[in-house]
């Protein structure tokens, strides 16, 4: 549970960057990422 996401980048390289609280995580994995929510705001 992360709580608040300030920015996130979900490409195509396996692997997503997120922003929270002004922490910059990196999180990376060989097998399929399954997501089970998407915020978007514009």
């Amino acid at each position: 549970k992360l709580g608040v996401v300030d920015g996130a980048e979900l490409s195509n390289q396996g692997s997503v960057d997120l922003v929270v609280n002004d922490t910059y995580v990196h999180k990376a994995t060989s097998n399929p990422t399954t997501y089970e929510y998407i915020v978007i705001i514009k």
